[in-house]
């Protein structure tokens, strides 16, 4: 697949169920082939990122809490920007910090001012900046806005039992859409600049969601990064490039860790073989309708101080249905059977024993430190 840059768009923190109300989110998905049921690795930007450009869950990487980004085995594990800079991109990105995502592979990477910069002037002129170059390019852009709201307006104002919060659900979803408007209006100046520049002829777009928040749902959890339950857990991929990928919903389930080996697929990059093997796969078999039933693996530090790094102690195994949450301080078993119950109200643990035992395998699988008590 010569010829292919990479554009790749991260919204840090937004949430599928109130982003796919806005115009340019919904121009964006009707271009290419969208993934409604993304599961990340953790519900916080860190080791989200980490395991999206490896392709690896945390608990192997050690990029598995806030400060993952020192701890990480970079000598073990080959990043996304590693494999397209030694195949010939030019790799470029903009963060909202220096420990947000492993630097390795970038040529270029800057840090925004995440409550001073205009994002979209900022990444519309790295977009026509790139796109002047003669070699293959890939860039990283990274919008903030509406983690930043969030911290600002919940995080440092409320608690994590904080009833006021907890009992104005209906407020704080008109709160988060103001931060999930913004961010609409943000893809709609770069489909604008994209379409001007006719990037869509010869570039990969990826627009996904590290994570999702908290409206209120569970008290303990006013944010993310606390507990592993869908309404931080559940992202989106969009993959847009019409000759690669259809215009189609892919409503199984997927996972953040299988957006690398996607890119590697279609590029026709072999995976190195002086790094681990990468958990994730790639995507085009969903894509093509190929049975394939994936597991899901997430946790989380489980901890109201902030930022830890304290090992996680939440783990959670998804399936399409059925979702096993385990927390192994508190030895507490949660089991949701997804379908009926989609918000996670009902904890069917012991109606369930055998469906426990059997997702508890998967989990041990993954998390091999993990002791049923």
């Amino acid at each position: 697949m010569n010829g292919k840059n990479i554009v790749m768009v991260v919204l840090d923190g937004a949430r599928l169920d109130r982003l796919r109300n806005f115009p340019n989110f919904q121009k964006w998905t009707q271009k290419g082939t969208f993934f409604s049921k993304t599961i990340t690795y953790g519900p916080q930007t860190v080791t989200s990122l980490h395991a999206i450009f490896t392709g690896v869950y945390g608990n192997k990487t050690k990029a598995d809490n806030y400060f993952g980004s020192i701890k990480f085995k970079k000598k073990y594990f080959k990043t996304l920007s590693e494999y397209l800079h030694d195949n010939g991109f030019y790799t470029k990105g903009d963060v909202i910090n220096e420990i947000v995502l492993p630097k390795e592979g970038f040529d270029s990477l800057t840090i925004h001012d995440e409550h001073k910069d205009d994002l979209a002037k900022k990444h519309n002129e790295m977009i026509r900046e790139v796109s002047k170059l003669k070699e293959n390019f890939f860039l990283y852009l990274h919008y903030s806005k509406v983690h930043t709201g969030m911290i600002d307006s919940v995080i440092k104002k409320y608690t994590d039992f904080d009833e006021v919060y907890f009992n104005n659900r209906e407020n704080n979803i008109k709160n988060y859409d103001k931060y999930i408007k913004e961010a609409d209006e943000y893809l709609g100046e770069l489909l604008k600049t994209c379409q001007e520049l006719d990037l869509f002829k010869d570039s990969i777009f990826i627009i996904f969601s590290d994570h999702g928040a908290s409206v209120g749902e569970k008290k303990g959890e006013r944010g993310y990064g606390r507990y592993c339950y869908d309404y931080t857990l559940k992202t989106f991929v969009s993959l847009i490039q019409p000759n690669i990928f259809p215009i189609k919903e892919v409503k199984k389930l997927s996972r953040t860790i299988d957006i690398m080996p996607t890119i590697l697929d279609v590029l026709k990059i072999p995976e190195d073989d002086n790094y681990e093997k990468m958990q994730g796969k790639s995507l085009m078999p969903l894509i093509e309708d190929e049975p394939d039933e994936r597991i899901a693996f997430s946790e989380s530090a489980g901890v109201e101080e902030e930022p830890t790094n304290k090992k996680p102690s939440i783990k959670s195994i998804r399936t399409r249905r059925w979702k096993l949450i385990y927390n192994v301080d508190k030895k507490e078993k949660e089991l949701y059977d997804l379908v009926e119950d989609p918000e996670e109200n009902n904890n069917v643990f012991e109606k369930n024993p055998e469906i426990w035992r059997e997702l508890f395998k998967e989990l041990e699988k993954i998390s091999p430190d993990v002791k049923e008590n």
